[in-house]
């Protein structure tokens, strides 16, 4: 998939750990506007039976396998986030799978002369930027964030382990063509989130696709 002079735009969403991509993806749907959340994406490549599964079964253990044949999520976290090469086996299994299908999607809603938006948590650390024509970064206050992870049941060893497996926020704000701050209201998010999105389509309109 490369983006298109023709279409409208691809937009990736991208942000922290806690810090509300999700909700952001929720009120583009709600705005009509077609999303794909990569995490799911990942759960659908992994499922019961699947080639994905049982390469990971393979390669971490058949104890990475429920009874009933589904991915045991939490025991193989719980490795992968202490263990960078583990994590990069994983990758190299998952994601490419991922990619594969999102890029399939994207290029659906393309030919369908439709603005989309995936969210992909890590745009920045997999080097996917450059097949989308913007990215948002959303982005929260630490205490902002971690509250929300920990609402989630989240301890404080296993945020920092996941954050450390992802490039820093300030780092990915440098990188993206847009950040909405989402420290407030979910009113005030969306507020935020469509505004941002007026203005995507705006320079899409002005100057056609922006990522090199």
């Amino acid at each position: 998939m490369s983006p298109s002079d023709n279409s409208q735009p691809a937009v990736a969403i991208t942000g922290g750990l806690g810090c509300g991509k999700s909700e952001v993806a929720r009120l583009l749907r709600e705005d009509g506007v077609p999303v794909l959340d990569t995490d799911d994406v990942a759960r659908d490549v992994v499922v019961s039976g699947s080639e994905a599964a049982g390469e990971i079964a393979g390669r971490f253990g058949a104890d990475m396998l429920k009874a009933d044949g589904s991915l045991d999520r939490q025991r193989l976290a719980d490795v992968v986030f202490r263990d960078a090469k583990a994590r990069a086996a994983l990758n190299d299994i998952v994601h490419p799978r991922v990619r594969a299908a999102t890029r399939e999607w994207v290029a659906w809603q393309r030919a369908s002369g439709r603005a989309c938006a995936g969210v992909i948590p890590l745009l920045y650390e997999v080097a996917a930027e450059k097949e989308w024509d913007f990215v948002v970064c959303v982005v929260s206050s630490d205490d902002v964030s971690r509250a929300r992870l920990c609402a989630r049941g989240w301890s404080d060893d296993e945020i920092a382990r996941r954050r450390a497996a992802q490039w820093s926020l300030e780092k990915k704000m440098e990188r993206s063509d847009v950040v909405i701050e989402n420290n407030g209201t979910i009113n005030e998010l969306a507020a935020r989130v469509r505004a941002a999105w007026k203005e995507i389509l705006k320079k899409e309109s002005r100057n056609g696709n922006r990522r090199e």
